[in-house]
Formats: structure tokens, C-alpha cells, sequence
């Protein structure tokens, strides 16, 4: 990644830079996705895959801390019919943490 567009905020530590980037670069799209006309009619959803692919990085993190990948819903246009599944995160929780580092 570039320097410019994803400056090394967390120095040498590679994988909390690269972290961060990427969650600067999907704040950025979602940003310009609700500026566009077409936002009326776009729901997005952000889906992690796994809880992390460094194992180290999380090991400052309580133990009794239920970590879960991430799951984001903005604007959806239905509300959520099975309550017997997960709950959803609500989309201003999920945006506060998607914007964690660039607000």
C-alpha cells in the first residue's frame, strides 16, 4: 500500500497498519456510497471472515472477551424477519466501529 493514501500509524507493526488501511479504504467507499444518488436504494453489507490471521495480535485481549468476526448492516431496507438467528449489529454501532481510527 502506499504511504500516502495508508500512512504507517502503528510503525514497524505491519499487520495493524494494514488493519488500519483497509478499514480506512472501506470508510472512505462507504462514505462515497452515501453521497451518490443511488445510496436511496443500496444496502451494504460488510462481512469479516475470520477473527484475525495473526494469532499473536490479539493477546492483550481479555480471555472472557467473546470476539466475533465483524458483521455490518447499513441501511437496510427490511427489518429482520428470523429472530431466531444472530442478532444484527445495529448500523450506528457498526459505523462507529468501522470508523474507529478516521473520525
Amino acid at each position: 500500500m502506499s504511504h500516502e493514501y495508508c500512512p504507517h500509524t502503528f510503525g514497524s507493526n505491519q499487520y495493524a497498519n494494514v488493519m488500519a488501511c483497509s478499514s480506512k479504504q472501506v470508510t472512505d467507499f462507504v462514505k462515497w456510497v452515501q453521497q451518490q444518488d443511488f445510496y436511496k436504494d443500496t444496502t451494504i453489507i460488510i462481512n469479516g471472515d475470520h477473527l484475525t490471521m495473526d494469532g499473536d495480535f490479539c493477546d492483550d485481549v481479555s480471555p472472557e472477551y467473546m470476539r466475533r468476526t465483524y458483521t455490518c448492516v447499513i441501511h437496510p431496507d427490511a427489518e429482520v424477519q428470523n429472530r431466531r438467528r444472530r442478532e444484527p449489529t445495529p448500523p450506528l454501532t457498526c459505523s462507529r466501529r468501522l470508523l474507529w481510527h478516521w473520525e
